[in-house]
């Protein structure tokens, strides 16, 4: 038996439009029942201040700093040499800061956080007035610029990541992989800073639309620092990790960080998690003030 072919019925252009037409008002319907469906974090119920901050402490380990001959030692240890392995890249494996912020940073600033801070994918954008510069051009003395720091809203619980930006009653503030990993809370309102900063960087043709300069904290634990830190050091908290109770996350029990709303907890500088780790955090943030201010 032959097939018989089948053909569509010849199509006009009135009929085209029509159709044309008809499919992209599904999708502008689909994009704004989607787009609704999304949870407006900065304008929603509780506000940004209000909901609770995941204390993250950080570690002795994590804020120290080390040389570069701290880290090929490590690489000694491992049998490895800088043809298997860039420097650079065996300090983010075995995570250990250089010493060297001043040079890694293409621009040093001393700001105040004015208070104004909302939330974006996956990071705060903070308002920050600028007192004096030290390192770096285009930047002056009385600029408003916009910093982003590396902090999420998430459905509490280690699962999730917050990425499709839909939240429940459970949601919290937790630094992401852009965050110090060093326990250093949010900016303070009215505190001033000493900022080792890079611009951020947009796609090309999207500058126009942004409304100020904005930077971004570059990757290191000691990219912030409260200039006022070695005469405040009851803001740099111990968090007693023995004290702490645990909790189920699917699989694993995992030990249960402290929680407290944002307003409360950037009244403190840093969480660490030993005495010790807040007397390194101390000598190492007062020797970078130091040189760097003096």
């Amino acid at each position: 038996m032959r097939a018989r072919d089948f053909r569509l019925a010849p199509m006009g252009p009135r009929r085209f439009a029509a159709i044309l037409g008809a499919m992209l008002a599904v999708c502008v319907v689909v994009a704004v029942g989607m787009r609704l469906s999304l949870t407006d974090v900065n304008a929603g119920e509780p506000a940004l201040d209000d909901i609770d901050y995941r204390v993250s402490p950080g570690s002795e380990g994590m804020i120290g700093l080390y040389t570069s001959g701290d880290v090929m030692a490590q690489l000694d240890a491992e049998g490895l040499t800088l043809d298997d392995i860039t420097l650079e890249e065996a300090r983010q494996r075995y995570v250990m800061a250089f010493d060297n912020v001043e040079q890694i940073a293409p621009v040093i600033a001393v700001g105040t956080f004015t208070g104004e801070r909302s939330y974006v994918y996956h990071a705060f954008r903070e308002r920050v007035i600028i007192t004096s510069v030290i390192k770096g051009e285009g930047l002056a003395a009385g600029d408003v610029i916009d910093v982003m720091e590396g902090y999420l809203v998430k459905e509490d619980g280690l699962a999730s990541t917050g990425d499709n930006a839909q939240f429940g009653a459970d949601r919290i503030i937790a630094e992401s992989e852009g965050g110090s990993g060093a326990g250093l809370a949010p900016m303070r309102e009215g505190q001033e800073y000493l900022l080792f900063l890079e611009p951020k960087r947009y796609p090309a043709g999207w500058e126009a639309a942004v409304p100020r300069a904005t930077y971004c904290l570059v990757s290191h634990p000691y990219a912030r620092i409260a200039t006022d830190t070695g005469g405040a050091t009851d803001r740099i908290t111990v968090v007693n990790m023995d004290e702490l109770p645990t909790e189920q996350v699917g699989q694993a029990t995992v030990l249960r960080m402290p929680r407290l709303p944002l307003r409360d907890a950037v009244e403190k500088d840093v969480y660490v998690q030993t005495e010790r780790a807040k007397l390194v955090y101390l000598l190492t943030a007062q020797g970078i003030l130091d040189r760097v201010l003096r």
